[in-house]
């Protein structure tokens, strides 16, 4: 089904310059929402290019089942599921091919440990403790699903921009 059907929600994007020299910006493909310029619908894009991103489609209740179980181990082995949340450190402390590491520095300047396809961050800067989840960005989507672990709380939030 398509967007205009009514089926699905439409996505959005902001359309920055950085985004627009980036990825580019067809007429065809997409279509501006508003007069700022800066709003594009993107529902009309191929996504299938995701690949290993994932690209599960879900809605946010299920959403926080999937991080309750994997918090509770209940979609891995018992082994596979520890082994997903044990922290191993990487030879360099930096990421990427640059070299500038996540949000621009060390993974360990940031307070976050990437474990096995889940991150934990140390301290979240709001008294809320350590947690464990992962962000998922893509043309007009965004995700994230987290465990704070000294609440036992799971949380997941999703927009369509």
């Amino acid at each position: 089904p398509d967007s205009e059907s009514g089926s699905l929600a439409n996505h959005f994007h902001f359309a920055t310059e950085a985004f627009l020299d980036s990825a580019g910006y067809s007429e065809q493909v997409f279509r501006r929402v508003d007069k700022s310029k800066y709003l594009i619908e993107t529902s009309a894009a191929n996504l299938s290019t995701e690949w290993t991103a994932g690209g599960m489609v879900m809605n946010i209740e299920d959403l926080v089942l999937y991080g309750r179980s994997l918090r509770d181990r209940k979609l891995l082995t018992k082994e596979m599921g520890n082994e997903m949340f044990t922290y191993r450190p990487p030879v360099s402390d930096m990421v990427g091919l640059d070299g500038s590491g996540a949000a621009g520095g060390s993974l360990a300047a940031t307070g976050e440990q990437y474990c096995l396809g889940i991150c934990r961050t140390l301290e979240t800067g709001h008294g809320l403790g350590p947690s464990y989840g992962h962000l998922g960005l893509t043309l007009g989507f965004s995700s994230c699903v987290l465990w704070l672990e000294e609440h036992d709380v799971v949380v997941a939030c999703a927009t369509n921009v």
